[in-house]
């Protein structure tokens, strides 16, 4: 399946989205994914631009790739991915990371439902770490109520709710996207995790948390990184938290990103 969000390093304005006809003006005979001209909006993978043959040149993931974490590419694997992405409600369920006692804490937000009947008795989550439960009760009326989901990342968070009435899944999601393996981001400012798509600003501070450490050589000269925690995950893996400011704004420090 052709991806349609595929972007282009722009010197003046950082990346920006680029369609085919432009790509096959620039690279009439197609270029590879290891040139690293164009990348995927969705996952920030590096895409082919297809060379000039029987089909119609079009952006494509490199096959080869070990990373198919990307809804778009996953897509054209799996013709049910779609409807299972329709099927959730448009209410994104926030993840943040809070920093304690020489660790940290994985935590989901809940908003309280707009309509009055719109309840359970109990919320269960079930991710990598085991099964969490609370009360209904203990969702605050004013504000966005964060539930400990442990310490262990876990790549998805699957939630249920016990006595449900029907109105409640208009608002609340049943999956939370979590922790991707290759690293996920967060705001340092409020702990949330940054969604595709979001953008990082210089001189901003942010946390990275991984599953693979990183090491000096794979960083750029424009981004500062430290390592803050180590934590043991499932079988004996470990985790690492790093601290990161951009210092200059540049197409290494956005690939970074």
């Amino acid at each position: 399946m052709p991806l349609t969000h595929v972007c282009v390093w722009d010197s003046t304005i950082g990346y920006r989205r680029i369609s085919v006809e432009e790509a096959v003006e620039m690279y009439p005979y197609g270029v590879s994914a290891a040139s690293g001209h164009f990348v995927c909006e969705l996952c920030a993978q590096n895409v082919l631009l297809t060379a000039h043959g029987i089909n119609a040149q079009h952006f494509r993931h490199d096959p080869s790739s070990p990373n198919k974490e990307c809804d778009e590419r996953q897509a054209s694997f799996d013709p049910t991915y779609g409807r299972s992405i329709r099927s959730m409600n448009s209410h994104t369920t926030p993840l943040r990371i809070v920093l304690r006692n020489g660790g940290f804490e994985l935590q989901l937000g809940f908003f309280y439902p707009p309509v009055n009947h719109a309840r359970c008795d109990s919320i269960i989550i079930s991710c990598d770490g085991g099964k969490y439960r609370y009360s209904f009760d203990r969702i605050e009326r004013e504000k966005t109520t964060y539930l400990s989901v442990g310490s262990i990342p876990s790549n998805k968070y699957e939630i249920e709710f016990e006595n449900a009435n029907t109105q409640l899944l208009r608002f609340w999601s049943k999956r939370v996207t979590g922790i991707s393996q290759n690293g996920s981001f967060f705001d340092a400012r409020n702990g949330k995790i940054l969604q595709s798509g979001a953008k990082a600003y210089s001189d901003n501070i942010f946390y990275l948390l991984r599953h693979f450490p990183i090491y000096s050589s794979q960083v750029p000269n424009d981004i500062e990184l430290i390592e803050l925690r180590r934590s043991r995950g499932q079988s004996f893996s470990t985790w690492y938290l790093y601290r990161i400011r951009v210092k200059r704004f540049s197409e290494l420090s956005a690939k970074f990103f």
